[in-house]
């Protein structure tokens, strides 16, 4: 789950963090101007959650403040964003650890980051199942295997556009 849940009978685990930012397609920025402040975005079409079917807070990316887009395409598929951002549809909020295999797709509005948790979550009653306790371990040490992955995209990173020193969180 993208929350730690607050209640219920429920043996919760942190799996790793990871971190959203504002992306673009090359293409997209050959025909429309690279926004530089979150204002900016009122001339772009923003690619974004369908906010009626949020499922949870974490998708929320309010904490930025209003955004004033222009246009707002609405998918609720974190994928089908990422792929029409990356067919030159608008500017997204993806998530870096997966935009970073993409070199169609730029960073754009780079002080601002979006940082979440991805968590582990069993019942108490069948938490103790052996068949319960291997998957969770599994999952866990898939995670933990890949977490240069994710834990690598939370320190301050350089836009592959720009040539100048390392951006801040």
């Amino acid at each position: 789950t993208l929350h730690l849940p607050r209640e219920g009978r429920l043996v919760a685990k942190k799996l790793t963090d990871y971190s959203l930012s504002f992306y673009a397609s090359r293409s997209y920025l050959t025909q429309k101007t690279r926004p530089e402040t979150i204002d900016d975005l009122r001339d772009h079409l923003l690619v974004s959650y369908v906010s009626n079917l949020l499922y949870s807070p974490s998708l929320d990316y309010s904490e930025v403040g209003k955004i004033d887009a222009g246009y707002v395409l609405e998918c609720a598929s974190a994928i089908g964003q990422m792929e029409i951002v990356r067919s030159g549809g608008g500017v997204g909020i993806l998530h870096d650890f997966a935009a970073t295999g993409y070199p169609e797709l730029v960073r754009v509005l780079p002080t601002i980051r979006f940082l979440r948790a991805y968590w582990l979550v069993v019942h108490a009653d069948v938490h103790g199942l052996n068949r319960i306790r291997r998957v969770e371990s599994f999952i866990f040490d898939e995670v933990q295997s890949r977490r240069r992955q994710f834990s690598a995209l939370l320190e301050p990173v350089r836009d592959r556009d720009e040539e100048s020193g390392p951006e801040s969180c």
